[in-house]
């Protein structure tokens, strides 16, 4: 078993990743609780890599970078 830290990133106070880069985006839903899904920052709004649609502007509260897996370990 290997072990990895993930850094979160709140919004708006420790601002944006770099444009286009995958990252693990902390979502609020509309019923208050969060999920934790693939996304990125175009540069100008969140985009869900899933499905490509934009994230609502509010929506994203936390990101962090994407875990470099098992090989970096």
């Amino acid at each position: 078993m290997k072990t990895e830290q993930i850094t979160w990133h709140e919004l708006p106070a420790d601002g944006m990743p770099d444009a286009e880069i995958t990252v693990l985006a902390q979502v609020k839903q509309p019923d208050g609780s969060t999920e934790v899904w693939p996304a990125f920052w175009s540069g100008e709004r969140w985009v869900d890599c899933g499905s490509g649609w934009a994230l609502p502007d509010d929506g994203v509260v936390a990101w962090a970078d994407q875990p470099a897996g098992v090989a970096a370990c």
